[in-house]
């Protein structure tokens, strides 16, 4: 799991989505204080 700012975050959405499409995830901490864990959604299904 990588660790981001709120501000890395919102500057660079589309890579990070890429990588959470790819399998990675992301620790998001506002002021220091982990806020958000970023993971992908499971498939749907139909």
């Amino acid at each position: 799991m990588k660790t981001i700012s709120v501000r890395e975050m919102k500057a660079n959405w589309s890579l990070i989505e890429e990588q959470v499409r790819a399998g990675e995830s992301f620790e998001v901490v506002n002021r220091g204080r982990p806020t958000v864990h970023i993971v992908a959604a499971p498939p749907r299904r139909i």
